[in-house]
């Protein structure tokens, strides 16, 4: 399930990092992305680090989630300033991000569910979702991803498998099952996961 438009585009992306910034995303995505974190630690001071789109918009996420996470108010707010400058560079090329917060808080943003690829490609074919909730299943990351959702959005995720489990036939209704299961197990005001092994 990967974005189509500018897939075949190979024109690395280059984001420009202050020494503090990659200091940051390094400190805080180094258990997530270790590819992606290689090339921030290691690229040259003050030049733009590339990347391809894909790329970018992984990275999006990966930031947004820490973001989320971060018991550092300063910490936070360095994130949510790499996320935007990130988000803006993939809307100047046409490139919608996977996430897209608008003006919500940390807390309210902390909820949502951990899927796998299997269950996310269910949710698309099966239900009938909004667009905004089905766009994020389909553009995530591949294997099993925490994807944040507010808490609206996670009871219409309920709402569309009561609705599609009648209906459903294997390996669709034992996924969409199996995620019925992960949210009722979710309190409403969970937060993600810790990023810890």
């Amino acid at each position: 399930m990967t974005h189509r438009r500018h897939a075949g585009s190979s024109e690395p992306i280059p984001l420009k990092l202050s020494q503090a910034e990659r200091q940051l995303l390094v400190d805080e995505l180094g258990s997530w992305e270790s590819r992606l974190v290689r090339r921030i630690r290691n690229a040259t001071a003050e030049e733009p680090v590339p990347f391809t789109w894909q790329e970018v918009n992984s990275l999006a996420t990966y930031v947004a989630l820490a973001w989320i996470q971060s018991k550092h108010e300063e910490n936070a707010q360095g994130l949510l300033r790499v996320y935007r400058r990130i988000t803006a560079l993939l809307n100047k090329r046409g490139i919608k991000s996977i996430l897209s917060f608008g003006q919500g808080n940390r807390t309210t943003l902390g909820t949502g569910v951990r899927l796998t690829e299997g269950q996310r490609e269910s949710l698309v074919r099966v239900t009938h979702l909004p667009p905004a909730v089905k766009q994020r299943l389909a553009e995530a990351p591949s294997g099993t991803q925490f994807l944040p959702f507010a808490p609206a959005q996670l009871d219409q995720v309920r709402r569309a498998i009561d609705e599609a489990l009648p209906r459903a036939v294997n390996p669709h209704r034992k996924r969409l099952r199996e995620v019925l299961d992960r949210l009722d197990e979710t309190p409403p005001d969970a937060g993600p996961p810790s990023a810890d092994p």
